[in-house]
């Protein structure tokens, strides 16, 4: 006699989700924070801990992963 085979569940890979909060190129911590003006095309990027800030020019498209990256970018002085 056979037996009943259960059910297989289908697992699917969990979709990453972009952080809120990056680390800071000055202090180190990971505090940094953006917020995104569409209208206007900046994004203001705040570290909470030390209190560096800027306001970074953005496309219609990108979004806060992209304006980190300009912002430690142009701490370093890469462009």
């Amino acid at each position: 006699m056979g037996r009943r085979r259960g059910r297989r569940r289908i697992l699917k890979p969990r979709r990453r989700k972009l952080p809120k909060f990056f680390k800071c190129p000055a202090c180190g911590k990971v505090s940094v924070s953006v917020k995104v003006n569409r209208q206007k095309g900046i994004a203001v990027v705040t570290c909470g801990s030390c209190g560096l800030s800027e306001e970074v020019a953005i496309d219609p498209f990108e979004d806060k992963v992209d304006a980190y990256a300009k912002f430690v970018d142009h701490y370093y002085g890469e462009s």
